[in-house]
């Protein structure tokens, strides 16, 4: 069971306390609790919430904000400050940085002892893991599963058990991925903070979280379902999740890699290699859009197209659409996408100037050009496939 910077504001020891910035950030967990007496914070860990007394910065402007700053990049839940010391108030302009990057930052009134709130909060911290986290030690066997090196012994079905995963049901993996907005370096997000993130939209399935090259979720829904349905309620927690990490975390960008659907143990590293992949293909098919979660499902083409020679891709693109690559880079036109769109809407001009935000003349007019072009008729839909394949190797180089 997670311990929040608002668990903490609710116990007795901290009543007196005000958040007056960094409030949609409440929800931050809360894994250690340090005393700050020194300006260095290449110490800090995520989820630290720090106590101080604002000796550290008291006379420094820059060092106020530029702390502020580097707490939230680092992954801090909070910082906490003892007033009437060495500071009568917050300055204005580190409020105004805990706002920018949802730092909680909370006025501790002078009564009370840092000491006091240090022990109070390790204890609650402690005492949670002991009643939330039965067997989280065994957490183990997914990162085993995904690297391909569990054995599959009784032991590891009652690891799995333990864990409340049932090994007859089927299941997806997601792969969540960050970068800095900025280029900055910042603390990466941890599983438990993914968790809490996600526990308010897991209602229809079960999720286990691991750090492992990102952080990999295993969801796994009702059996019952049919698979569609179960493919939906993914895409759609996957899409609430995105949105709300973004809420969280602004000056963080990230992307989603969603796998098929395994239904046995021995598919968990397939799914794994499946979600990393998305996120890879993905990234290169919607360069050109805002597209942050990636479905294997819809990527798998390109992953077989992939496998092909750079320089066969390029001589077969070359072949099929080269007027009209040539006619987009030297106008700015859209027609290679028109194409793509065209052939999304199963070849319905009306479908696709709405997806495009077009006039269906608009369209109209674009797809004469493209056959003008490329010399073909577009109703003689056997020239389908390989429009098709030839935008797809496009998007791959």
């Amino acid at each position: 069971m997670s311990f929040t910077v608002q668990n903490a504001l609710s116990m007795p020891v901290l009543a007196e306390g005000k958040v007056i910035a960094g409030e949609q950030g409440l929800n931050r967990v809360i894994t250690s609790v340090s005393i700050m007496d020194h300006p260095d914070t290449s110490w800090i860990k995520r989820g630290d919430l720090l106590l101080t007394t604002g000796y550290v910065f008291k006379d420094d402007l820059d060092a106020q904000t530029r702390l502020v700053r580097q707490l939230a990049k680092r992954g801090c839940a909070g910082l906490a400050i003892k007033l009437k010391r060495f500071i009568s108030a917050v300055p204005d302009e580190m409020i105004q940085e805990a706002n920018r990057y949802r730092l909680p930052l909370i006025e501790i009134p002078f009564e009370a002892a840092l000491s006091d709130l240090l022990v109070t909060f390790t204890h609650e911290i402690v005492n949670r893991e002991d009643e939330g986290d039965y067997g989280k030690s065994d957490l183990s066997i997914f990162k085993d599963l995904i690297d391909g090196k569990a054995s599959l012994a009784e032991q590891d079905f009652k690891k799995l058990s333990n864990l409340g995963f049932n090994s007859s049901y089927p299941y997806r993996i997601l792969l969540l991925t960050e970068q800095p907005m900025s280029g900055e370096e910042i603390s990466s997000i941890g599983p438990e903070e993914i968790l809490h993130i996600a526990a308010a939209k897991k209602d229809n399935f079960r999720i286990w979280a691991v750090d492992h090259k990102g952080i990999a979720l295993i969801l796994q829904g009702d059996g019952n379902l049919h698979v569609r349905e179960r493919r939906a309620e993914i895409k759609e927690f996957a899409n609430g999740l995105r949105m709300d990490l973004s809420k969280e975390y602004p000056y963080l960008e990230f992307s989603i890699g969603v796998s098929k659907e395994k239904k046995d143990l021995t598919g968990m590293e397939t799914g794994f290699k499946e979600a990393s992949r998305a996120i890879l293909l993905g990234s290169k098919v919607h360069s050109h859009e805002r597209t942050t979660i990636h479905e294997f499902h819809n990527l798998e083409a390109y992953q077989l197209i992939s496998q092909v020679s750079r320089d066969k891709l390029r001589d077969y693109v070359e072949s099929t659409i080269r007027p009209v690559l040539e006619y987009d880079r030297e106008t700015g036109g859209e027609l290679l996408k028109t194409l793509d769109v065209f052939f999304s809407a199963r070849g319905k001009i009306e479908d696709t100037a709405k997806a495009l935000y077009v006039h269906r003349n608009t369209v109209k007019f674009r797809l004469a050009r493209i056959e003008e072009l490329l010399a073909i008729d577009l109703k003689e839909q056997d020239q389908w496939f390989h429009l098709q394949l030839s935008i797809r190797a496009a998007k791959l180089l």
